[in-house]
């Protein structure tokens, strides 16, 4: 057995709690990610519900009949008004949607869904969009970092500053 001298340590005085000025900005960062993690997902899991929903109606064609692209204040283009017309039951309903491309001409013939039970109801979207799981994650985990963090590096550097070894 060996004898063991047992290390010495200076106690210092803990430092004021509170945290300097910038664990205040990086924790109030954190709490306006948590604000946008929580907007972002009630709004997209609205979107994503809607969405969900279509996925079960009946899926059909229709043709373009009208396109109107239109122009802001500074003349740049908007996005183009397309107006589609399909047939249920020998019923003609008609949709619309604004698109970015102009590839789309009068005659067309375009994918979409409409509500069987309210066939006057109908979508161009065929896919479910979960970009709004993406941007909550990011939020979330920017939140997690900015509000937890501080206060794990503060524990770490007050735990090694209070015993600090006698030389």
């Amino acid at each position: 057995m060996s004898k063991r001298k047992k290390q010495q340590y200076v106690q210092t005085a803990p430092k004021k709690q509170g945290g300097s000025f910038l664990t205040k900005v990086i924790t109030f960062v954190g709490f306006i990610s948590v604000i946008n993690a929580v907007i972002s997902l009630v709004a997209g899991y609205g979107t994503f519900q809607t969405q969900w929903a279509q996925t079960e109606w009946t899926a059909t064609t229709a043709q373009v009949v009208e396109v109107s692209q239109g122009h802001d204040a500074n003349e740049n283009p908007t996005p183009a008004e397309i107006r589609y017309e399909y047939q249920v039951d020998d019923t003609t309903y008609q949709g619309t949607f604004q698109e970015n491309s102009t590839d789309l001409a009068v005659g067309l013939s375009i994918p979409i869904r409409y509500n069987p039970e309210q066939p006057e109801a109908s979508t161009t979207q065929m896919t479910l969009d979960l970009g709004f799981l993406i941007q909550t994650s990011i939020f979330g985990i920017i939140a997690i970092v900015c509000i937890y963090g501080p206060t794990v590096y503060n524990k770490r550097k007050d735990r090694t500053q209070h015993r600090l070894p006698v030389r």
